[in-house]
């Protein structure tokens, strides 16, 4: 297939289309701390899928618990723990892709603190965005998964290889249709899937990626070395790279462009709407949630001392089935009330400072600009 062909689209299986997605101009490096992400990701799957099974808020993290305490463990423990495999599968999917150029232009050691921030940082945004709505179910919801701190990488890759190729792929049952692109255009149109996501799926932690992915921007030339930009640049230059070939307009600086702009702005504006709204007290409240049998909600807030997080089954009925007792009638109910607002100060304190590093770093993205 030409260059010209793979830039119009061409129908293809699920399978080709699913190798497609995960190829892109890539330096020849090898990622080994990218690598250990993915294994450390893998391993905490296996390690909490009966927890998560069973009591998602041992693992989760919920907003309520990192209002109170910011540097629980917890907060660690959540970045890599995922509910299922398909969110594992998905995630792992867009670190292998993107991790391996992010990581080669910062380093080793700087791309693990860069993502390790990343990951605070979107953990910090959905909890304002949590905050800023204040009902005890988005209180009390329990976090978990690798995405914000995913989306810092994506943030990265926006602004360090803008004009990479790539192949996105729309699919119907098992035929799609796939087509090569540049990154900015791929991550735009993943950008933008954000704003519809809350309404395909309200359970996903939006903010989360939209605050990762302007820690990524903001963090970017922070991390990145200069003479690691300017190596891999003059290797775009002389095709040393794999993957599908950047166009030839993109191996010179071009920036990025107004969809770009636009999108990145439109998130930009969201984080800093919730950070403005999330502040609030929490401390003296008490969020309960009485999750019912039959699937319906009950939502309480309370006036009253602070006190831990408590998950508790309670089985009001059942059908005896042997010598056991199949439950038929009951609920769970989960509560917490903060015994600090530290959090909220936290997270208010380091989105601030990503927003006034997003200004400088968006004026001197081109000087960053491998390819």
């Amino acid at each position: 297939m030409s260059d010209g062909e793979e830039e119009k689209g061409k129908w293809t299986h699920i399978i080709e289309a699913t190798w497609k997605e995960l190829q892109d101009t890539s330096p020849r490096y090898t990622p080994y701390v990218t690598y250990g992400l993915l294994t450390a990701n893998i391993l905490m799957f296996l390690a909490t899928f009966g927890a998560m099974s069973n009591d998602p808020w041992s693992v989760g993290l919920t907003a309520s618990e990192f209002i109170e305490n910011p540097m629980a463990p917890k907060v660690l423990l959540s970045m890599f723990a995922h509910a299922g495999i398909i969110h594992l599968l998905g995630n792992m999917a867009y670190l292998y892709k993107h991790g391996d150029n992010v990581e080669a232009a910062m380093g080793r050691l700087r791309y693990l603190v860069f993502y390790l921030i990343c990951g605070y940082a979107a953990v910090a945004s959905q909890v304002l965005y949590s905050s800023a709505v204040g009902t005890p179910r988005v209180m009390l919801a329990p976090m978990v998964g690798a995405s914000g701190a995913i989306s810092g990488v994506l943030g990265a890759y926006l602004y360090l290889w803008p004009g990479a190729s790539t192949y996105r792929c729309f699919c119907f049952r098992f035929s799609c249709y796939c087509m090569r692109l540049t990154a900015r255009r791929d991550i735009a149109i993943w950008l933008g899937f954000q704003f519809v996501l809350p309404v395909l799926e309200p359970s996903v932690a939006v903010f989360a990626h939209l605050g990762g992915l302007v820690a990524g921007i903001a963090l970017a030339p922070i991390f990145a070395k200069r003479e690691n930009v300017a190596r891999l640049r003059q290797m775009a230059k002389q095709g040393e790279y794999r993957g599908p070939p950047p166009d030839e307009y993109e191996v010179l600086v071009t920036g990025w462009d107004g969809v770009v702009k636009v999108v990145v702005a439109l998130a930009v504006i969201a984080v800093v709407a919730v950070a403005a709204l999330g502040v609030k007290g929490h401390m003296w409240h008490v969020y309960t949630v009485k999750y019912r049998l039959d699937g319906g909600v009950e939502e309480l807030v309370e006036t009253g001392p602070p006190q831990p997080l408590k998950v508790e089954q309670v089985i009001t009925g059942c059908l005896p089935v042997g010598v056991s007792c199949f439950p038929v009638d009951g609920y769970l109910l989960v509560s917490h009330g903060p015994a600090s607002n530290i959090g909220i100060l936290l997270s208010v304190g380091l989105i601030g400072a990503l927003l006034l590093l997003l200004y400088d770093a968006v004026k001197t993205q081109e000087e960053w600009e491998v390819l």
